[in-house]
C-alpha cells in the first residue's frame, strides 16, 4: 500500500513537472509565431520559409498542454530547425543592431527558440520545474538588453541627403526599384533609400564598392567606374533576388 501511494505521487510531481515545462513550450511557440508576422510587416514582403515556421508554431499552441511530453519535444526539435535554417540571417541581423527592427525581433526568435529547445527537453524528460523562473527572467532580461541596444543603435544612424548628380534607388520590400541603370565613367555617386526595416547594401559585383544601409534610412557613396558591365546587388543573406544589371558607358 505504501509503495503504491509513493509511486502515485512520484507519478504525480513528474505530471506536474510536465505540465509546467509543456506550458513555457507554448508562450514560446506563440514568439516565433508572433516574430513570423511581425518579420514580414517589416520587410514588406510575404516570405515563405518564414511564414511555414510561423504558421507551424501557431498550430502546435492550442495542443500544448497536459502531459504531451512527446509534442513538446517535436516543437523542441523544430525550433533547432528553425535557428539552423535562418542561420545566416540570424547572424547577419545581429551583427548590425543599427537595423533595429530587425536586430530586435531576431533577438527576439533566437532567445524564444532555445527556450523551447530547453523547455520542450526539459517536459520530455519531467524535470524539475525549479530553473522556469531564472530563465524566464534570463530570457526577459537578454531581450529587454537587445531592445535598448537596437534602439540606441538605431538612433546614431543619420540618413544622407541625395545630391543633384546622384542616382538614386530605393529599396523596398526587399526589391531596388529599378532592375536597370546606365552611367558614365568615371566617378558617380550613388543615393540608396532603405526603406524597409531591414538592412540592405548596393554591392558592385567585382569590385570592393559597397553601400551599406541600415533599416529605414539612406545612404550614399562615390564610387570611381570603369566603362562596363556591372550586376548590383544586395549581400544581406536571403535577398538574392535583390539584382540590378549597371552599365557603365565611355
Amino acid at each position: 500500500m505504501t509503495e503504491t501511494v509513493e509511486t502515485q505521487r512520484t507519478e504525480t510531481y513528474a505530471l506536474s513537472n510536465t505540465v509546467a515545462w509543456i506550458r513555457v513550450v507554448r508562450y514560446g511557440a506563440i514568439a516565433v509565431a508572433f516574430w513570423s508576422v511581425a518579420l514580414q510587416l517589416i520587410a514588406g514582403q510575404f516570405i515563405p520559409p518564414v511564414m511555414f515556421f510561423g504558421v507551424l508554431f501557431a498550430a502546435f499552441v492550442p495542443f500544448l498542454k497536459g502531459e504531451r511530453r512527446k509534442l513538446a519535444l517535436v516543437v523542441a526539435i523544430l525550433a533547432v530547425l528553425a535557428l539552423l535554417g535562418n542561420l545566416p540571417g540570424t547572424v547577419d541581423d545581429l551583427s548590425h543592431p543599427n537595423s533595429a527592427p530587425a536586430f530586435i525581433l531576431t533577438a527576439l526568435v533566437t532567445l524564444a527558440a532555445m527556450v523551447v529547445l530547453v523547455s520542450g527537453v526539459a517536459a520530455f524528460r519531467s524535470w524539475s520545474p525549479d530553473p522556469i523562473r531564472p530563465i524566464a527572467i534570463a530570457a526577459g532580461g537578454l531581450f529587454a538588453m537587445a531592445v535598448i541596444v537596437g534602439l540606441v543603435a538605431a538612433s546614431s544612424v543619420d540618413s544622407a541627403v541625395p545630391l543633384a548628380s546622384d542616382t538614386q534607388v530605393v529599396a523596398a520590400g526587399v526589391e531596388f526599384d529599378v532592375s536597370q541603370l546606365v552611367v558614365s565613367a568615371g566617378e558617380n555617386g550613388f543615393w540608396l533609400d532603405n526603406q524597409d526595416g531591414i538592412r540592405h547594401t548596393f554591392t558592385i559585383e567585382g569590385t570592393d564598392m559597397q553601400l551599406d544601409v541600415p533599416g529605414l534610412s539612406a545612404a550614399r557613396a562615390d564610387f570611381q567606374l570603369e566603362a562596363g558591365e556591372y550586376n548590383v546587388f544586395c549581400s544581406v543573406p536571403g535577398h538574392e533576388k535583390m539584382t540590378i544589371r549597371l552599365t557603365v558607358q565611355d
